[in-house]
Order: C-alpha cells, then sequence, then structure tokens
C-alpha cells in the first residue's frame, strides 16, 4: 500500500510537480502548478512519498468551511501518475485521503470511478480522413463560410480580447478569470488562438490551449456577423486540421448541452469517459451545500 501525505500549499515543490505533469503519458495542462495557481490560488496537494503520484486539491472557504470543488476552466483533475499504472485501489486511497469533508470533483479519463461523464475527442489521424466524416450540416456551414468570404489569420491575444469585450459578445461568469488564464497560457506558450475576419472585421475568434500531445478547445467567440456567416465552423476547422497535422489529440472538452454537443459530433467528435467523484456523509445536506457552494 503507498503512503499518501498531504501538501499545504506553501509545502509544494511546484518545480518538482511540474516536472512529474510534464513527464506522465496521462498529462493534462489543469494539472501545471501555474494552471492551478490561477484557477485555484490556494491549491493543496495530495502525493505520495516517492512523488510517483500526485493530486491537485482545489480547496475553497465559505462561512468558515474549507471544501474541495472543481475550479472553472478545469474539465479534468484527479490522480496523475509519473507513467506508472491508475487502478481503482490508487484512486479509492486517494480519494480516502482528502483531508476535507465536503468535495465535489472530476477526476481525469485515467482515474476509473463509478460516476462516469462524457468528454469528446478526436484521435491523431490524417486531416483529410477527418474531415471527410464531418457531417452534412457540419461540411455545408464550412463551404457557406468559405463562399461569403469568411478568411481565418491568426491574432494576438489582445484582439481576441477586444473582441470578447464588445458588447454583444461579453461574458459575464468568470471573465476576470477568464482573461487571467488566457494572460497565463499566452505567457507559458501553451495557447492557440486565430480569427475570423469578414470584409476585414475580426467577426469571431477561438482560443485553444496546446497541451501535451493534446490541443483542447478552449473559448470562442462570435459577434452577430461571425454567427451569421458561420465563422466558427470554419474556425473550428482550421483548429482540427492544425491538431491532425501536429500529431495532437483534439479535445472539445465534452458538453451536456445538447445543441453544443451536437455541433461537436458533427465534426465527429468520439466520446470518452471521464469522471466524478463527491463525498459527504449526509446526502440532503450535501444537495443543499453543493447547491451554495455551486454559486
Amino acid at each position: 500500500m503507498i503512503e499518501i501525505i498531504h501538501l499545504k500549499h506553501n509545502e509544494i515543490d511546484k518545480n518538482k510537480w511540474d516536472r512529474v505533469v510534464a513527464s506522465s503519458n496521462f498529462a493534462l495542462p489543469y494539472f501545471f502548478s501555474w494552471y492551478l495557481d490561477v484557477v485555484s490560488p490556494s491549491w493543496e496537494a495530495l502525493v505520495s512519498t516517492d512523488f510517483q503520484y500526485i493530486m491537485p486539491i482545489t480547496t475553497k472557504k465559505k462561512f468558515g468551511v474549507k471544501y474541495v470543488i472543481q475550479p472553472p476552466f478545469t474539465q479534468q483533475l484527479g490522480i496523475l501518475s509519473n507513467n506508472i499504472p491508475i487502478d481503482q485501489t490508487i484512486v479509492t486511497e486517494f480519494l480516502k485521503k482528502i483531508p476535507y469533508l465536503i468535495y465535489d470533483i472530476n477526476l481525469n479519463y485515467n482515474n476509473v470511478s463509478k460516476e462516469s461523464k462524457l468528454n469528446l475527442i478526436l484521435p491523431p489521424q490524417n486531416y483529410c480522413i477527418v474531415s471527410s466524416n464531418y457531417n452534412k450540416n457540419t461540411k455545408r456551414n464550412i463551404s457557406k463560410a468559405l463562399l461569403s468570404g469568411v478568411e481565418i489569420k491568426s491574432i494576438k491575444l489582445s484582439e481576441f480580447l477586444s473582441l470578447l469585450n464588445c458588447d454583444e459578445c461579453k461574458i459575464s461568469n468568470n471573465k476576470t478569470l477568464l482573461i487571467n488564464l488566457l494572460n497565463e497560457l499566452s505567457i507559458k506558450n501553451y495557447l492557440f488562438i486565430n480569427g475570423a475576419f469578414k470584409d476585414g472585421e475580426l467577426i469571431a475568434g477561438l482560443a485553444a490551449i496546446i497541451g501535451i500531445s493534446k490541443m483542447i478547445y478552449f473559448a470562442p467567440i462570435s459577434n452577430m456577423v461571425g454567427k451569421k456567416y458561420c465563422a466558427m465552423f470554419l474556425l473550428m476547422d482550421n483548429a482540427i486540421k492544425y491538431s491532425m497535422d501536429k500529431g495532437y489529440t483534439f479535445d472539445f472538452e465534452g458538453s451536456m448541452i445538447p445543441g453544443v454537443k451536437q455541433f461537436y459530433l458533427g465534426f465527429g467528435a468520439q466520446p470518452q469517459l471521464y469522471y466524478r467523484a463527491h463525498r459527504l456523509r449526509n446526502k440532503k445536506l450535501f444537495d443543499a451545500l453543493h447547491r451554495l457552494f455551486r454559486k
């Protein structure tokens, strides 16, 4: 049985932590210390004493109660290893060691648990094969964008943010956090941004995270002109081509929203499960606190 220890934020050796993340076959960019520092500044950790297994504990506090909850813009966390198998026993042992009564977190696709959630991905393959499998509606909307003269170009983060801040494109939920995260991703060279232009005007943008062997669809934004000319379909196609040409898995980050899910499936997205873990001894109390803490 492995020995697991709890580390407070100031006890974590972030250089050592990031080396484990970078070397893992199952790494997701959400695990890097600098990413966690933005989305959960007080995050803690569970680690095996040999540092072969690591698990971030993304804590918050409300009404004096510390709890663990999934941060925004962070689809999957859980346990990561230095290329050592993670079986059900390891998952169970780490969950038992979470030092707080209340938790509700998403585990990653390599941490099998009882409750699953759906993600959608495209494994690396030839782009021509991928694009030939788009459905009719997707192909039609890409053609519409092209015939309308929509052009795709690389843009600066400042241009993307100007579109994000326009009156018709405003994002209200966690906007400051999103901007801070985009800036950090840009500094770390993990950010891919393209814009769609119509008659020289920026009408839509797509920001993606370029991780380890993976490209993650992250922040799409479109004004009314962009929506009229189906610019996001062309931007998505362009990002998928980039991902396939680089040999990356394209990660749509899934969706439980039917319309968004259908949009992804139109590009030939394939299912990949990830998992949820939560705990509170009294279910009614858990449900009440879960609604409260999610606000």
